[in-house]
């Protein structure tokens, strides 16, 4: 009981300091209604090709599309943005598996931007709690640990990823895994950790 109730209150408190450091964001979303998605790459491809393979996949079609330019294998082509990418496939599968009891606009433009600010916050949270994992793994105590995760997870250069090309800010994630798992090995010659985290970063 007492290793739930820690793990419900660290998922709690990096669920807060994610919300903390997106503050700013959300004021200008909801206050002026501030877009979480940059121009150029970010609106004219990022969002249609979420859009595109979401509504591939939903329809079950998972590799081959006649529309897709003159047709084409849109995994293989779109696997440098998001046919590959964990974080968006597990996304994609939770917006279909809500989408059958809710009718979410898929096709809005306008659901996707603001997908985007959610993904964002629950990144940030997962960034957090893999980096403050990593600083407890190095020794540091828990408030040292929870501040250099903070600080990490809201560096300028996340949010610039983020918004203008979200599969690159998932290194946020992955490089402290990285960082863990070669210390894990060093430390303790246990090398399934890395051995997951490289597969992860290849794939993804």
């Amino acid at each position: 009981m007492n290793r739930f109730k820690r793990l419900f209150v660290l998922a709690l408190t990096t669920i807060c300091l994610s919300l903390l450091g997106h503050t700013y964001i959300l004021y200008r979303f909801f206050k002026d209604g501030l877009l979480f998605t940059g121009p150029n790459d970010g609106i004219e491809q990022m969002v249609p090709i979420q859009m595109f393979l979401y509504r591939k996949w939903s329809e079950g079609t998972f590799f081959y599309a006649t529309d897709f330019g003159l047709g084409g294998d849109f995994f293989t082509d779109l696997s440098y943005y998001f046919s590959t990418n964990i974080l968006f496939i597990i996304n994609a599968s939770f917006i279909w598996l809500f989408a059958q009891f809710n009718a979410l606009q898929t096709n809005d433009v306008m659901f996707w931007m603001t997908n985007a600010l959610v993904v964002s916050i629950i990144k940030s949270a997962l960034i957090i709690i893999v980096t403050f994992l990593y600083a407890r793994y190095l020794k540091l105590n828990h408030v040292t640990a929870m501040l250099f995760a903070f600080l990490f997870a809201t560096s300028p250069i996340y949010y610039r990823f983020t918004v203008y090309w979200p599969f690159f800010s998932d290194v946020f994630i992955l490089l402290p895994l990285l960082f863990l798992s070669i210390e894990r090995y060093l430390k303790s010659g246990k090398i399934g950790l890395f051995m997951i985290v490289t597969a992860l970063t290849f794939i993804n």
